[in-house]
C-alpha cells in the first residue's frame, strides 16, 4: 500500500540495501505507526516510534502460536538473546507472514 511505503520512507524503517518481503499493520485506522515488517535482512517491529529489530542472519529460533482472539503469535529469539514479539490479528494471514519469516531465516542460513 502506498501508505505504508510513504510511512516507511519517512521513518526510515528500512535501509536502502534491503527489499521488504511482508507486512503487517497493526493499528485499526491503517497508519502504519504499528508494523511488523519483514525484509531481505531484517524483521523490524516499528510501534509508538521506536523501532526494533533482529537481522535475519543473527536469528537463533522462531516459534509461532495461534491463540483465540488474540490471533497469531510470532515470538523470535536473537542469538544474542533479543527477543520480538509480534501479535497478528485473527483473519490477517498471520500464517503467512511467519511462513515468510521462516523462508527468510532459512535463506540466510
Amino acid at each position: 500500500e502506498t501508505y505504508a511505503l510513504e510511512y516507511i520512507a519517512e521513518h526510515d524503517l528500512v535501509h536502502e540495501s534491503e527489499d521488504i518481503i511482508a507486512y503487517y499493520d497493526a493499528t485499526v485506522v491503517l497508519d502504519g505507526s504499528e508494523a511488523a515488517i519483514l525484509t531481505t535482512e531484517r524483521v523490524i517491529y516499528h510501534k509508538d516510534d521506536r523501532t526494533t529489530w533482529i537481522e535475519l542472519k543473527d536469528i537463533e529460533d522462531i516459534q509461532h502460536r495461534q491463540e483465540g482472539l488474540v490471533g497469531d503469535i510470532i515470538e523470535v529469539k536473537g542469538k544474542a538473546g533479543k527477543r520480538l514479539k509480534i501479535e497478528i490479528a485473527p483473519l490477517n494471514q498471520g500464517e503467512s507472514f511467519y511462513n515468510a519469516l521462516i523462508d527468510a531465516w532459512e535463506a540466510v542460513k
